[in-house]
């Protein structure tokens, strides 16, 4: 297993659960969307395999996803 890729999730599970929480009120339901898909990364890194090779591509598919939204947006 890789560690890095399950720190790495459960602190942006971290991050956006917090953001949720404390963020402005117009981003809050964008950020407990992003929170909802790292607890699904995180558990499936968590799982092992096969489960974590899925988690991989979802994580993958967030970060290309994430990325257009931004560069789309300005």
């Amino acid at each position: 297993m890789n560690l890095q890729w399950v720190f790495l999730s459960g602190f942006g599970l971290v991050v956006f659960n917090i953001l949720a929480i404390f963020g402005k009120p117009q981003y809050r339901k964008a950020m407990q969307a992003w929170a909802v898909l790292t607890a699904l990364i995180f558990a499936g890194f968590v799982a092992g395999p096969p489960l974590d090779q899925y988690a991989g591509g979802l994580g993958v598919a967030a970060l290309i996803l994430g990325g257009a939204y931004l560069w789309l947006r300005h």
